[in-house]
Protein backbone atom coordinates (compact mmCIF):
# COMPACT_ATOMS: atom_id res chain seq x y z
CA UNK A 1 0.00 0.00 0.00
CA UNK A 2 1.37 3.32 -0.81
CA UNK A 3 0.61 6.96 0.99
CA UNK A 4 0.86 10.28 -0.60
CA UNK A 5 2.63 11.57 2.55
CA UNK A 6 4.57 8.82 2.43
CA UNK A 7 6.47 9.23 -1.31
CA UNK A 8 8.73 6.16 -2.93
CA UNK A 9 7.23 3.33 -0.03
CA UNK A 10 5.28 0.92 -0.21
CA UNK A 11 4.06 -0.78 2.70
CA UNK A 12 2.65 -4.69 2.44
CA UNK A 13 1.11 -4.80 5.97
CA UNK A 14 -0.96 -2.60 8.38
CA UNK A 15 -1.71 -3.61 11.66
CA UNK A 16 -4.40 -2.00 13.79
CA UNK A 17 -2.82 -0.13 17.50
CA UNK A 18 -4.04 0.87 20.16
CA UNK A 19 -3.49 4.46 21.11
CA UNK A 20 -2.76 3.76 24.83
CA UNK A 21 0.24 1.82 23.92
CA UNK A 22 2.11 5.06 22.40
CA UNK A 23 2.26 6.94 26.10
CA UNK A 24 5.85 7.14 27.00
CA UNK A 25 6.87 6.98 23.33
CA UNK A 26 8.80 9.42 21.65
CA UNK A 27 8.15 10.51 18.05
CA UNK A 28 10.76 11.69 15.83
CA UNK A 29 9.05 12.73 12.63
CA UNK A 30 5.39 13.64 11.72
CA UNK A 31 4.13 14.20 8.56
CA UNK A 32 0.67 15.56 7.78
CA UNK A 33 -1.47 15.43 4.71
CA UNK A 34 -5.09 15.91 4.28
CA UNK A 35 -6.41 12.74 5.22
CA UNK A 36 -3.69 11.56 7.12
CA UNK A 37 -0.95 11.58 10.03
CA UNK A 38 1.95 9.86 9.58
CA UNK A 39 4.25 9.51 13.21
CA UNK A 40 8.01 7.83 13.13
CA UNK A 41 8.50 6.02 16.45
CA UNK A 42 11.87 3.75 17.06
CA UNK A 43 12.25 3.16 13.59
CA UNK A 44 8.66 1.83 13.12
CA UNK A 45 6.00 4.01 10.97
CA UNK A 46 2.50 4.72 12.09
CA UNK A 47 -0.60 6.58 10.48
CA UNK A 48 -3.55 8.21 11.70
CA UNK A 49 -5.76 7.70 9.03
CA UNK A 50 -9.17 5.81 7.85
CA UNK A 51 -8.60 3.09 5.70
CA UNK A 52 -11.05 3.55 2.92
CA UNK A 53 -13.71 1.19 2.31
CA UNK A 54 -16.13 2.37 -0.88
CA UNK A 55 -18.13 5.72 -0.78
CA UNK A 56 -17.43 7.51 2.82
CA UNK A 57 -15.07 10.68 2.77
CA UNK A 58 -12.78 11.02 5.93
CA UNK A 59 -10.25 13.82 6.05
CA UNK A 60 -8.36 15.78 8.98
CA UNK A 61 -10.99 18.51 9.65
CA UNK A 62 -8.72 20.71 12.32
CA UNK A 63 -5.86 20.70 14.25
CA UNK A 64 -5.15 22.61 17.58
CA UNK A 65 -2.04 23.09 18.88
CA UNK A 66 1.60 22.45 17.17
CA UNK A 67 2.38 19.05 15.53
CA UNK A 68 5.95 19.86 16.59
CA UNK A 69 5.27 20.08 20.29
CA UNK A 70 5.11 16.52 20.01
CA UNK A 71 8.44 15.86 18.78
CA UNK A 72 11.43 14.57 20.55
CA UNK A 73 9.38 14.45 23.53
CA UNK A 74 7.46 11.28 25.18
CA UNK A 75 3.64 11.50 24.74
CA UNK A 76 2.07 11.59 28.13
CA UNK A 77 -1.39 11.56 26.42
CA UNK A 78 -2.86 9.56 23.71
CA UNK A 79 -6.38 8.90 23.14
CA UNK A 80 -9.29 9.04 20.39
CA UNK A 81 -12.86 9.19 21.52
CA UNK A 82 -15.77 8.97 18.28
CA UNK A 83 -19.18 11.39 17.91
CA UNK A 84 -21.77 10.24 15.58
CA UNK A 85 -24.40 12.94 14.39
CA UNK A 86 -26.23 13.16 11.08
CA UNK A 87 -26.10 17.05 10.42
CA UNK A 88 -27.81 18.15 7.32
CA UNK A 89 -24.53 20.25 6.17
CA UNK A 90 -23.50 16.52 5.36
CA UNK A 91 -24.58 13.31 4.39
CA UNK A 92 -26.62 11.14 5.94
CA UNK A 93 -24.45 10.49 8.58
CA UNK A 94 -21.35 12.07 9.77
CA UNK A 95 -18.25 10.65 12.34
CA UNK A 96 -16.23 12.83 14.07
CA UNK A 97 -13.16 11.18 15.38
CA UNK A 98 -10.99 13.73 17.83
CA UNK A 99 -7.14 12.03 18.99
CA UNK A 100 -5.42 14.04 21.88
CA UNK A 101 -2.02 13.87 22.09
CA UNK A 102 0.38 15.82 25.14
CA UNK A 103 3.77 16.27 25.40
CA UNK A 104 5.57 17.73 28.51
CA UNK A 105 6.09 20.51 25.30
CA UNK A 106 2.43 21.20 24.42
CA UNK A 107 -0.76 19.14 24.08
CA UNK A 108 -2.71 18.78 20.02
CA UNK A 109 -5.94 17.84 19.24
CA UNK A 110 -6.49 16.74 15.70
CA UNK A 111 -10.19 16.19 14.60
CA UNK A 112 -11.28 13.92 11.06
CA UNK A 113 -14.59 14.35 10.22
CA UNK A 114 -16.12 11.72 7.96
CA UNK A 115 -19.22 11.17 5.90
CA UNK A 116 -21.46 8.45 4.21
CA UNK A 117 -24.50 7.42 3.15
CA UNK A 118 -24.62 5.68 6.84
CA UNK A 119 -23.31 1.93 5.01
CA UNK A 120 -19.51 2.55 5.68
CA UNK A 121 -17.60 2.94 8.28
CA UNK A 122 -16.65 6.65 9.00
CA UNK A 123 -13.49 7.14 11.90
CA UNK A 124 -9.52 6.77 11.62
CA UNK A 125 -8.03 4.91 13.89
CA UNK A 126 -4.18 4.21 14.41
CA UNK A 127 -1.75 1.75 12.07
CA UNK A 128 1.43 0.41 12.20
CA UNK A 129 2.70 -0.11 9.02
CA UNK A 130 5.13 -3.07 8.66
CA UNK A 131 6.54 -4.62 5.76
CA UNK A 132 7.90 -1.93 4.32
CA UNK A 133 9.78 -3.35 0.67
CA UNK A 134 13.70 -3.26 0.73
CA UNK A 135 13.65 -3.88 4.46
Amino acid sequence: MEFEGLPNKIFNKIESYDFNELIGCIITEIIKTDAEIFLKIKNRQFAIMHIQDCCEDVYIEDITGNLDHLLNYPLIMCESCNNNRNPKTYHDTATWTVIKLATIKGYVTIRFCGDSDGCYCEDANLYLLKGEEGE
